[in-house]
């Protein structure tokens, strides 16, 4: 996503050496602990995410709107955590939509760089999955009955997302985040937000997975203005860190 401060070459010199820094990082894990990292991910998000806990999520009443959770399938390519296990308990969840991102590739004859463009389909299983862009499993754009899947941004029209879960390439503790460099997620979640307000919805929670080795000391993530930052942040050994107080409402242990 280009903006002028963005542009700027001192900023795009930082962005490029933090990346090149953290993709080396990543790359020395071995697929033993990237496994144990993402299980134990997964394990403090259901365990902590309220909207995991399907308790509450099979007591909400008939006249409630359905529970909204948007995931990413991760790409083994791209060493992104493992959200395998959070798919499976976010399908088994009662009165719950799950979302999934379909990314756009720009068509080449637009002569010009599109803007970034990702949409949120509604999955009902994994069978709903199929390999699209670089390879990821994606959802189809139909059901299997040849109706168009629905999209998040048309479809939910009586609230919002009630978290998103998102991959990222470097965080801080502060919620600092830097992407790899496509602005997917920028760019959605600041058209979600202006939806959001509009409608005068809260915004969802920006929950970001990452391996350890992917939280950099504060300072050390270069951002611009446009590049969002995230609510919470979910590692194998800090477990669920909120940084911001919608962080710390989504990731409110579940109450017995």
């Amino acid at each position: 996503m280009s903006t002028a401060a963005e542009e700027d070459p001192a900023l795009t010199a930082r962005k490029k050496t933090t990346r090149a820094e953290v993709k080396a990082a990543l790359k020395a894990l071995t697929q033993e602990e990237m496994a144990s990292q993402s299980a134990a991910i997964a394990t403090h998000l259901l365990a902590q995410l309220s909207c995991f806990d399907p308790d509450a999520a099979r007591n909400r009443s008939a006249t409630d709107r359905p529970l909204r959770l948007g995931l990413y399938v991760h790409c083994a390519r791209l060493s992104e955590v493992d959200t395998s296990a959070l798919l499976v308990a976010a399908l088994a969840l009662p009165r719950a939509e799950v979302y999934v991102p379909v990314v756009d590739a720009p068509d080449p004859a637009a002569g010009r760089r599109a803007p970034p463009s990702m949409r949120f389909l509604q999955i009902r299983s994994l069978a709903d999955l199929a390999p699209r862009t670089m390879g990821i499993l994606e959802p189809t754009d139909r059901t299997p009955d040849g109706a168009p899947r629905p999209n998040l941004e048309t479809h939910a029209t009586d609230g919002p997302l009630d978290v998103l879960l998102m991959p990222g390439l470097a965080f801080e503790s502060t919620g600092a985040r830097l992407g790899r460099g496509g602005g997917f997620y920028d760019a959605f979640l600041e058209r979600y937000a202006r939806a959001c307000d509009e409608h005068g919805w809260p915004r969802p929670p920006a929950v970001a997975l990452a391996f350890d080795a992917q939280v950099l000391a504060s300072g050390k993530v270069p951002v611009g203005s446009a590049d969002r930052n995230v609510d919470a942040l979910v590692t194998a050994r800090g477990g669920v860190a909120a940084c911001t107080p919608e962080g710390a409402r989504a990731c409110a242990k579940p109450r017995r």
